[in-house]
Parts: structure tokens; C-alpha cells; sequence
């Protein structure tokens, strides 16, 4: 906490004035409470052009940052679209900033649930950082030496680690449940591509491309030789996506995805 005016305390005061300390501040001392940390977390996904608000909770504030993709989507994709906040048309993903150790996917159910919690009470705020910097424009500050920065392969292993939690618990359940479905209908091409899409949308390409052409070798499935070209393409084989493509258009010479691969 920060020792001259914690946040839990100095929120409770109408007429406090909390002390906040700039970005660099917070990593050339390595300390900060919430709000620090918040104002850290929003500054670096803002240099970054990732839109950023922050979430006031009784004696408490978290940043949270908005995902690229549209609101509606982002609710259908995640297995836990409870854990998001679905305001002004975007999807934001609140992050308990204070949990520093205890990994990405901790911090932002925490987050979640204390989202939930003010929200069922009433006591939530939610302020968007760039309107906020129209109502308080930034204020000039004499930066002092460059921040050391983290060890680039621990930083790498550290960000894997949680991709990859996060890859897991968003892909075992659908997994299973196709899987589920081919134990039935062992030869389905349409469940089988449904799985390289799953795969596919998650980064396991190895593994989408197998189920594809599991799928095409039970018969010339469109969907399946379109999404095998479009493997090749990302690979930069243009020549084999291409002949992918053309065998896939010869089966729907009108798909306009088709065409527009080709």
C-alpha cells in the first residue's frame, strides 16, 4: 500500500487527494497500490493503442482493457463470458492488477468476480481512460532514468506459460465435446472440420491440419480443402493453397470466401 494515502482509505474521504505516482515511478520504485499499478497496467496498453478504463469498487480500483473483437463475438467465443464486461457495444477484460504472482488468468478472474460483486450492489463505476483525458488532460513530467528492463527469454517463457493456461482451459471443453461427437459419427467431415477450426482459432495448426485432411480423405468437403489452403497460404505455399482453393471452387464454383481466397 502506498504508505502516505492507500486507496481504501483515501476513497472513503470526499475531500482527499490521493497521491498517484506516474508509470515510471511505480517501476523505479517497485511499489505502488492499487492505483499505481492500475494507472502502470492502463499507461503501457495505451502506448500500445489498446483502449484501457478503469473499475472503481468500494476502496478499490483495477484497470481493464477492451479485446479487438466485437462485444457479441467475444461473448460467443469465450468459454467464460461471464468473466467479461460488456459496455459501450465493446468487451473489456478486467485484471486485478495487485495480483502480480499469481499469474494472468488469476488476475482476471478476480477481477471478474469483483466486477460481479459491485455490479450486483450498485457500487461499481466504470470510467474509459480516453474520456478521461477530457476531462483531465496529461500533465507534463521530467522522466528520470530508463526503467531496467526484464530478462527478454525469462519475459518470453513467463508470457508462453500463460498463453498456453489459457489455450488449455479455452480448448478442453469444446475438444472434448467435439470429440464426443466423432466417437458417434466417426466419419463426419463437417465435425471433423469443425475441430481444425477449433484448433485453428487457438494456434494449434498442427493439429487443424490433420483434422482437415482427415475430413477431405472421407470425401472433397469444401469447407475442409478451403481451410487446408488456407493453412498453405498462411505458410506462404501459395501454389498448394491455390490448388487447394480450385478443388474446393470446383465443388462451390459460387462461395464468395472461395473467390475471394483465390
Amino acid at each position: 500500500l502506498d504508505p502516505q494515502t492507500p486507496y481504501a482509505e483515501a476513497s472513503k474521504s470526499t475531500s482527499a487527494i490521493d497521491y498517484l505516482q506516474f508509470p515510471n515511478q511505480t517501476l523505479d520504485y517497485l511499489a505502488g497500490d492499487c492505483d499505481d499499478l492500475s494507472v502502470l497496467y492502463a499507461s503501457l496498453l495505451e502506448a500500445l493503442g489498446v483502449p484501457t478504463a478503469f473499475v472503481t469498487t468500494p476502496g478499490h480500483i483495477f484497470p481493464v482493457f477492451a479485446l479487438s473483437a466485437p462485444a457479441e463475438e467475444a461473448a460467443r467465443t469465450l468459454t467464460r463470458p461471464e468473466y467479461l464486461i460488456l459496455q459501450d457495444g465493446r468487451a473489456w477484460l478486467p485484471l486485478e492488477a495487485t495480483l502480480r504472482g499469481a499469474g494472468f488468468l488469476a488476475a482476471w478472474e478476480s477481477g471478474a468476480q469483483q466486477w460481479r460483486r459491485a455490479q450486483a450492489a450498485g457500487s461499481q463505476g466504470f470510467i474509459p481512460v480516453r474520456a478521461g483525458w477530457g476531462t483531465y488532460a496529461p500533465v507534463g513530467f521530467a522522466a528520470g532514468a530508463e526503467p531496467k528492463l526484464p530478462d527478454p527469454s525469462a519475459l518470453r517463457a513467463a508470457f508462453r506459460k500463460q498463453v498456453n493456461a489459457f489455450v488449455r482451459r479455452e480448448l478442453a471443453p469444446k475438444e472434448a465435446e467435439l470429440k464426443r461427437e466423432l466417437q458417434q459419427q466417426p466419419s463426419d467431415p463437417k465435425v471433423l472440420n469443425k475441430l481444425g477450426v477449433l484448433y485453428a482459432r487457438f494456434g494449434q495448426n498442427d493439429e487443424a491440419r490433420e483434422a482437415f485432411q482427415k475430413a477431405v480423405a472421407v470425401r472433397e468437403y469444401a469447407p475442409s480443402l478451403m481451410n487446408l489452403g488456407n493453412l498453405h497460404f498462411l505458410d506462404g505455399r501459395f501454389k498448394e493453397a491455390q490448388s487447394l482453393y480450385e478443388r474446393a471452387e470446383r465443388l462451390e464454383p459460387e462461395n464468395p470466401r472461395l473467390l475471394l481466397a483465390l
